[in-house]
């Protein structure tokens, strides 16, 4: 019976303490402090850098992690896409986020529908869809 009710405290402790293990810090960073990979990975939103709150520097540096693993075309789309994000506007960004959930929402067969799609849009030479300039 002492063992058992052992096991169910210790059940209880580690689901509560589940939250916590998985929540990763978000600490600030200056620019100043990244690696030189990092900001290699990073130059497109190089001066706007110590403006971002720490958790989308957090999200950012995980980015930047794959940078590396990339090839050099997948990098300079990487850098493209974060230079495209910096200049859209907040509305856009939330409008991008909320399409990029429902996406996600989506069963994995209607996924690869939606994604092949998209590609073949893309291959007939339409333009991606320009941030406007800000002023």
């Amino acid at each position: 019976m002492a063992q058992r009710t052992r096991a169910i405290i210790l059940f209880g402790l580690l689901a509560l303490a589940q939250p916590a293990l998985a929540a990763e810090p978000y600490v600030f960073r200056f620019w100043s402090e990244l690696t030189a990979e990092q900001q290699k990975a990073l130059a497109p939103v190089a001066e706007d850098w110590n403006n971002f709150p720490p958790r989308q520097q957090t999200r950012l540096l995980k980015v930047a992690r794959s940078y590396g693993k990339l090839s050099a075309t997948q990098q300079q789309r990487m850098q493209a896409r974060l230079r495209a994000w910096v200049q859209m506007t907040p509305e856009q960004r939330l409008l991008a986020r909320r399409n990029y959930q429902k996406l996600i929402e989506l069963p994995a067969q209607k996924q690869v529908q939606v994604k092949q799609r998209w590609a073949h849009i893309q291959s007939e030479g339409a333009p991606e869809p320009e941030p406007p300039e800000t002023p």
